[in-house]
């Protein structure tokens, strides 16, 4: 250096969370007389002035073209020297959708997610903010990306509940953000999904979002036809596997003809839980109050709440019997089966136990998308936004999971993740077809969703929340309590029950009551669900109750607020 044949100095190095992947571009395709009327209608909200602006529904089914409407919208907004922001629900996602987007827009595209690393995130964020980029993609937390002139927000999937932020807190849901945010910076909001919200269908039909309706796949591809199997019939007949007849034969032809298949199963894990089949117990967690699921890899007990794990026993802890059982099935146990009766197939498995490692979500697709995958077995993270062309049969192995849920939502979730999940077949020149198992072959989300009529089962699903004043009709606030003392929780519980009730809530208060979960991680939950009309005056009302208040909470004891909970688990 005193030579002067060296210089010190210091430089930026990006470290990039796409790997030196190049994506190569893409012309735009020709748009549909259906996608060119939907591009017609967001142009105009786009040109509209803020205060005119109406945000925007998109109701499209399954293979409709909706992320060629929004990459559409996207240029539209850049030329007009704005940017855009897109969310999807799960990370699980984000490889084919910034792989769409990196081929229209090359560098100008940065991704924002959990499974970046620190310094990713940190190089990410730092083009953001210096305006090296105009679009990001990402999860819910990249609705917060500092960008200074965004145009155009847009939540793909938006009924997911995923969405939704409910630990740790603060709780927020990435919609309202967003759609808090575009009113505030003059952008527009766009919402897509084949199967809405039923909150935000009730917005578009009330006028408060403006609908655009796409009832067709593009290239009038037909919606494949959906099979209800009854798992009862297969019982009767003396077949005890998680496969049904129909669903083998179909696996069987789709195989021979060189196609692929999808399998979903939203339960991870071998078994979903082990019981003595002397005294009736299952083996729970000591930390939550939930069956603890059994694990072929490690060959253990897993907790999916807290990650405790133990030995699987060989006699009951309660009666000291040895009569246990394993029950239920997982998509561990699900893929197992698959190489038993398949051993020539190639079978990939993606859930939260095979898609730690950084980048094992593309990893998979890619495989898949290779044609190096005959079958792809997962949870609900395979169900929505995935386009491969060879993909010729869809199974649901048991569509009951959610449906039996403590959970007003119930459902509905049912309707959208076999719906979403149906999609994923018949999506190219190659006809498809679903088969989704179940216990209750007659209910009305599993019978509208065979038919792919989403109107059908909004009108009975509204019907039902109508009669129970559940929103759309309502607002919910939920209030839940936690400590390591179930007394000292329940006491906390009924004094701020008594509290509300002091200052004359004007909503209906419900509980308090023990959570659906009453125990998770060591903490003991009690909660207070409140319902009302008009959500402003029940947090001004929750907020001056609480400003007034005399009585103390215990140190270890928490308290949290969630406005418009998706889950009152």
């Amino acid at each position: 250096m005193e030579k002067g044949w060296i210089e010190a100095g210091e430089s930026l190095k990006r470290r990039d969370p796409f790997g030196g992947e190049q994506v190569a571009a893409k012309a735009p395709p020709t748009l549909t007389p259906e996608q060119a009327e939907a591009l017609k209608a967001i142009e105009q909200e786009l040109l509209a002035p803020p205060t005119f602006r109406q945000p925007v529904l998109i109701h499209g089914v399954t293979g409709s073209g909706k992320t060629e409407l929004y990459l559409r919208a996207i240029a539209a907004v850049r030329q007009q020297g704005k940017q855009a922001i897109c969310l999807v629900p799960e990370i699980a996602l984000t490889p084919q959708m910034i792989g769409r987007f990196r081929a229209r827009f090359g560098a100008a595209v940065a991704v924002l997610h959990s499974a970046l690393s620190a310094g990713e995130k940190f190089d990410e964020w730092q083009r953001i903010r210096r305006g090296d980029v105009s679009i990001v993609v990402g999860a819910r937390s990249a609705i917060f990306a500092p960008f200074e002139n965004v145009g155009l927000i847009i939540i793909d999937e938006e009924h997911e509940h995923t969405y939704k932020q409910e630990s740790p807190a603060p709780c927020y849901h990435a919609r309202d953000v967003a759609e808090e945010r575009a009113r505030l910076e003059g952008g527009l909001l766009v919402l897509g999904s084949a199967t809405p919200a039923l909150e935000s269908f009730h917005k578009a039909n009330t006028g408060v979002y403006r609908l655009i309706s796409m009832p067709h796949r593009v290239d009038d591809i037909p919606m494949p036809p959906v099979t209800l199997v009854d798992m009862r019939s297969e019982l009767q007949t003396g077949n005890r596997s998680i496969f049904s007849r129909a669903l083998q034969e179909a696996l069987d032809q789709t195989i021979a003809a060189g196609n692929q298949a999808i399998l979903f199963l939203n339960r991870r894990g071998y078994n979903t839980f082990i019981m003595c089949r002397n005294c009736g117990e299952s083996i729970t967690c000591p930390n939550c109050a939930v069956a603890m699921t059994y694990h072929l890899g490690d060959n253990h007990l897993n907790c999916h709440y807290c990650d405790h794990q133990e030995q699987v026993p060989v006699i009951c802890p309660q009666c000291k019997s040895k009569q246990i059982r394993h029950m239920g099935a997982g998509t561990e146990r699900v893929e197992e089966e698959l190489n038993r009766l398949y051993p020539r197939i190639r079978v990939a498995r993606m859930d939260v136990d095979t898609t730690k490692r950084k980048g094992s979500h593309a990893a998979i697709l890619k495989l898949f998308g290779e044609r190096k995958v005959d079958v792809l077995v997962g949870t609900q993270m395979i169900a929505k936004g995935l386009d491969f062309p060879d993909v010729t049969l869809v199974g649901v192995i048991l569509a009951d999971t959610s449906l039996n849920l403590p959970d007003f939502r119930a459902a509905e979730r049912t309707f959208q993740l076999v719906t979403q999940v149906a999609g994923r077949a018949g999506r190219a020149n190659k006809p498809g077809r679903v088969l989704v198992q179940t216990y209750q072959p007659d209910h009305y989300s599993l019978l509208t969703s065979q038919e792919h009529d989403f109107d059908a089962f909004f009108a009975q699903e509204m019907s039902f929340r109508r009669d129970q004043d559940y929103p759309p009709y309502s607002h919910l606030v939920r209030l839940v309590l936690t400590g390591p003392e179930e007394a000292a929780v329940m006491q906390t519980a009924a004094a701020i029950a008594d509290l509300l009730r002091q200052h004359r809530f004007s909503g209906e208060i419900l509980g308090p009551a023990p959570a659906p979960l009453a125990k998770l991680r060591g903490q003991f939950r009690h909660h207070i669900v409140l319902k009302g009309r008009d959500i402003t005056q029940m947090t001004r009302e929750i907020r001056s109750a609480f400003a007034g208040a005399k009585w103390r909470r215990g140190k270890e004891i928490k308290l949290s607020v969630d406005v418009g909970p998706v889950s009152i688990l």
